[in-house]
């Protein structure tokens, strides 16, 4: 019988932090980037509807003359972001209220990093060495959503990549 390893769960093991300025993606700082007082830690803002990050290849076809099957390369990487969906007070002044962080940052349209922490618990707190990904990010003005019935008011922005994506970096001092 095969032994089946234990995974790591996705639910609470994500953390979400939008930085503004980050010095050398490849190696963010933990002290004055990641853990900035200007950065805002998203994951228990972010609603569950956000769909993260995603990467799609061009598929190009390699025609060959001496065969009559095409083959297929892949092209072109492009990364997209799902549209952050995020918990938000409208009527809250800037800055006033923990539920608004998001809302302050993006509400007139952002650029900055989106950082990912992924595998780790929402409670460990973030350390030398950990690994993310660092996406260099600009997003559109944030709207209201009009929620459900008893749904927490969110707002939304659409996300875009403007940059080179760094995959598991660790956080440097």
């Amino acid at each position: 019988m095969p032994t089946v390893p234990t995974g790591i769960p996705s639910v609470g093991y994500w953390t979400a932090k939008l930085v503004s300025t980050i010095a050398n993606t490849a190696s963010p700082s933990l002290a004055t980037e990641y853990n900035a007082a200007a950065s805002v830690s998203a994951e228990c803002l972010f609603n569950k509807s956000w769909s993260g990050p995603d990467g799609q290849y061009e598929r190009v076809k390699n025609e060959r003359f001496c065969t009559i099957q095409s083959y297929e390369r892949l092209g072109k990487l492009t990364y997209t972001v799902g549209d952050f969906v995020f918990a938000a007070d409208p009527q809250s002044g800037a800055g006033s209220t923990a539920l608004n962080k998001v809302w302050d940052l993006v509400k007139d349209g952002w650029s900055g990093y989106l950082v990912l922490r992924i595998g780790k618990s929402v409670d460990t707190a973030a350390a030398v060495g950990d690994k993310v990904w660092v996406m260099p990010i600009e997003v559109g003005v944030a709207v209201p959503v009009v929620g459900a019935d008893n749904e927490d008011q969110t707002a939304k922005c659409t996300v875009a990549v403007i940059g080179e994506v760094k995959r598991n970096v660790a956080l440097v001092a």
